[in-house]
């Protein structure tokens, strides 16, 4: 039979003269080297190092992410630490642009020209103004495909308040271009005739930071 433990078969655990014998002294000694280096002299886990990995249910936490055995949001170990993964309250919500004063601090406006068939309105690039943030640059854009003698409110998408390159859009309705919560509107222009001179539109902004005014 194969020797697991000392347990599990029959050896004497003293000889004759009441001494400890070979057989078990091996099989101590073998348990005393596999713990002694993971308990204290208390019997105590020496650290948590030695606790059984992680489990489907059960984990460690990361040191990295405790401050005095707490968790501590402002540590490195903690991970995914944005707006997203915190719930919302009946008296603390996430900050969006629908939430926010804006206004583009430049001094450009949007214009619109005929191209071909149809009127193109031209978004230059801007500088935003949001109270509380850093001033952020949006890159300049288009639209095409509009019709003659109408006016749009030119809005884009970016609720994490990043600029950079954005997606315009154009809607004839202003509530449009209000509504989303992740939504600024840079402004407003009328687009020209048929065959006339090229416009110029207005600056948008939010909760009374543009020259804006949605008819």
């Amino acid at each position: 039979m194969a020797k697991t433990t000392p347990f599990n078969y029959r050896i004497p655990l003293v000889d004759k003269d009441g001494r400890l014998t070979r057989e078990w002294q091996e099989r101590f000694r073998e348990l005393y080297d596999k713990t002694a280096e993971s308990l204290t002299l208390l019997g105590k886990l020496a650290d948590a190092d030695h606790i059984a990995a992680d489990g489907t249910t059960y984990a460690r936490v990361n040191v990295g992410a405790l401050t005095s055995g707490n968790v501590d949001l402002a540590k490195s170990g903690v991970t995914n630490k944005t707006a997203s993964n915190i719930e919302e309250s009946s008296e603390r919500k996430w900050r969006t642009p629908a939430h926010s004063t804006y206004r583009f601090v430049g001094g450009t406006t949007i214009t619109a020209a005929q191209v071909g068939a149809s009127a193109t309105a031209t978004i230059p690039a801007e500088t935003m103004r949001v109270p509380g943030l850093d001033d952020f640059a949006v890159d300049a854009g288009n639209v095409s495909g509009l019709a003659f003698v109408t006016k749009y409110y030119i809005y884009y998408d970016d609720p994490a308040f990043v600029g950079g390159a954005v997606t315009y859009y154009a809607t004839t309705n202003a509530d449009v271009a209000y509504s989303g919560v992740g939504r600024f509107c840079r402004g407003s222009v009328t687009t020209p005739a048929d065959g006339g001179e090229e416009t110029e539109g207005r600056k948008g902004g939010g909760g009374g930071g543009g020259d804006l005014i949605p008819l």
